[in-house]
């Protein structure tokens, strides 16, 4: 059976496509953001770039190659979780012995305040 899905924002088919919408419009937010970074200084980014970790592969949700820079964008109930805590903390330790810079952006700060959110973790990682 169907059963319709109430979360403020209209009727779902199942958490799953809830889901996927409230993660969509997640991304769309910070890819707006990288857009509008793209265009006023010329920083080039890509989507779901695949980097490889040893014996498997990361793929962030957004990747700025000049700077080597992998964005994440962690959504509140599954990075809470204690094995995935420890899978991003060992996949952020192998990131930045290859150099790279991760920024990790949590689902309740993005929500509240995209722009405030990537600028804070822009700032994190810069540093």
């Amino acid at each position: 059976k169907r059963k319709d899905v109430m979360k403020g924002y209209g009727k779902f088919c199942s958490r799953k496509c809830y889901s996927r919408i409230q993660n969509s419009a997640i991304e769309k937010a910070i890819e707006k953001l990288l857009k509008f970074n793209k265009k006023k200084w010329g920083i080039p980014y890509e989507k779901q770039k695949w980097i490889k970790l040893e014996k498997f592969y990361t793929i962030p949700d957004f990747y700025l190659p000049e700077t080597k820079i992998a964005i994440y964008c962690d959504g509140d109930y599954w990075h809470s979780l204690p094995k995935i805590i420890e899978k991003d903390e060992r996949q952020n330790r192998l990131l930045q012995k290859l150099d790279y810079k991760v920024m990790r952006l949590k689902e309740a700060d993005i929500k509240m305040n995209p722009a405030f959110a990537f600028r804070e973790g822009l700032n994190f990682v810069i540093k």
